[in-house]
């Protein structure tokens, strides 16, 4: 398929969306607290992040559900790796 060979790194999240909910909000992640640039995140399937925060952060996004941008901002996702 496609994806042989790329690793699955949702399974080694550090940070995972719990509920839909807004990127900047503690309580849609697991850890309780928002992604920062050492997580490794994943928003899983049937679960929708929104990004809000003008300068979101993680090291890897791992995308099984949906990653939606608020259009009434301008917003910049920075992240080493993006996988959808």
């Amino acid at each position: 398929t496609l994806f042989d060979g790329i690793p699955n790194w949702g399974l080694k999240a550090t940070n995972r969306a719990v509920m839909s909910g807004l990127w900047n909000e503690p309580s849609t992640w697991s850890a309780g607290r928002v992604p920062n640039a050492a997580d490794t995140v994943l928003i899983p399937a049937n679960v929708m992040v929104t990004l809000s925060d003008t300068r979101p952060t993680a090291r890897t996004v791992v995308v099984s559900g949906t990653l939606r941008y608020l259009q009434t901002r301008i917003v910049s996702l920075s992240a080493a790796t993006v996988l959808v």
